[in-house]
């Protein structure tokens, strides 16, 4: 019995020092890696949320998008918008926000095996201010005038006013706009234009936009136009300029017609220009669009032609110009070329002239640009363009033997007393009666 006993034991004490078997292990699946690239405020209460994934872990994603809460770790419990993956990139637009309530937003990738998170950011919503841009004023005329801005509200309390103001005033006319943004995408820009009437001829104003919320004000640059002075018979508008004690016109005559609607001939053939002894015009090439921006060729019977061609205003006699050129530092008797003079006529820049100076200021506001010529060539009696885009040509009323004096500006400045044969084309610019 005692060795039976002994040998149970034995085998049993064996059989408990034996090691348990281990359970098989299998790899933890790979989850997908995502992060949050940005976070961009669209109104004062919402922001769109930029995500992108940077592996995709071992399975395919089932689900993406991005979770949000007023707590640190936010996850699919929470908020969340579920978004489209393009190109490895999604994101989520998250509107209604609470003001001065700090949100956290995490990205998400779900596959079957799990949801990753990418790290949180955080976003405080607070009241933003509009944005306003002014455009240039268009439509102007010799009373009126249309100004037009971009706004972007950004909230939907947003008010929004044009103000205008007469030169450098420091009075201000304000106009409210009515903007009706109930139901509009905050973050739209809207185009809003205002016509003013009642302005004031030959007159320089200013005008802005000033857009307030909650956020604060917003006042756009200030941006300037000056209405016209004059029409012709055609309806062509013109600036006036005080330069010393004479008022000029500061655009070449586009006029087609006399002052009292008596129709200027229309010359088109060159060889017909050599036998003109009455009043005709031509634009540059025969083309209206150059005659739009650098005015009428027209001989020399236009300008004295006692129809006139703008109530009040003339040609300038010789003398006139020679004031003008003394007035601008030139020498008193109109010999050669001034310097000087010109540099203070001529448009600055090249937008229409092929040769300029650094030096060139316009200070005078004469604006004077290169318009060209139609003229004598040759001793076949036809007439050729020339010079557009390097010299001005002007007109004077004065008569010196078979010819008459014009005006001539250049690179090298302005020139009187160049006599020109009467039946050429070149510019007029008008002075005002006094």
């Amino acid at each position: 019995m005692k060795a039976t006993l002994i040998v149970v034991i034995l085998a049993v004490f064996i059989s408990s020092c034996k090691k348990p078997t281990p359970e098989p292990q299998f790899p933890q699946p790979n989850l997908p890696t995502v992060t949050v690239v940005s976070i961009n405020p669209l109104t004062y209460n919402s922001v769109e949320v930029n995500a992108k994934v940077i592996s995709n872990g071992d399975d395919p994603i089932t689900s993406a998008g991005i979770c949000w809460s007023t707590n640190t770790n936010p996850t699919i419990g929470d908020n969340i918008i579920v978004s489209t993956i393009e190109n490895s990139a999604y994101s989520a637009k998250i509107e209604n926000l609470q003001l001065k309530t700090a949100y956290y937003f995490r990205a998400y990738a779900t596959t079957k095996s799990g949801t990753a998170y990418s790290n949180f950011v955080n976003f405080s919503a607070s009241p933003i201010k509009a944005v306003v841009l002014i455009k240039p004023a268009t439509n102007i005329t010799l009373t009126t005038a249309k100004i037009s801005s971009y706004l972007v509200p950004k909230q939907g309390d947003t008010k929004a006013s044009f103000e205008y103001r007469e030169g450098a005033s420091t009075s201000w006319k304000s106009y409210n706009l009515f903007l009706g943004l109930e139901g509009k995408n905050l973050n739209d820009t809207i185009k809003i234009s205002f016509d003013l009437s009642d302005l004031k001829l030959n007159t320089a104003y200013g005008f802005r936009m000033k857009a307030s919320n909650s956020a604060g004000e917003t006042v756009s640059a200030e941006s300037k136009f000056k209405t016209f002075a004059v029409a012709d018979y055609d309806g062509n508008l013109y600036h006036e300029v005080k330069i010393g004690n004479q008022i000029w016109l500061q655009e070449n005559l586009k006029t087609t017609k006399f002052a009292n609607g008596d129709q200027i001939a229309n010359v088109t053939d060159p060889v017909a220009w050599g036998k003109l002894t009455t009043g005709a015009y031509c634009w540059y090439n025969n083309d209206s669009k150059i005659g739009d921006v650098y005015g009428g060729l027209y001989n020399f019977y236009v300008g004295t032609d006692t129809r006139g061609l703008i109530k009040g205003y003339h040609v300038p006699t010789y003398d006139e110009w020679i004031n003008l050129l003394v007035f601008l530092g030139g020498p008193e008797d109109g010999s050669g070329g001034d310097y000087r003079a010109g540099l203070q006529m001529q448009e600055i820049g090249l937008s229409h002239w092929l040769i300029t100076s650094s030096l060139v200021t316009n200070s005078s506001g004469f604006t004077a640009l290169p318009n060209g010529r139609i003229r004598l060539i040759d001793e076949t009696n036809k007439f050729t363009f020339e010079y557009l885009g390097s010299i001005s040509f002007f007109w004077s009323s004065s008569l010196f033997g078979p010819g008459a004096d014009c005006a001539t500006l250049y690179e090298l400045g302005l020139k009187t007393g160049g006599i020109s044969y009467l039946n050429e084309g070149q510019g007029i610019r008008l002075i005002k009666d006094k």
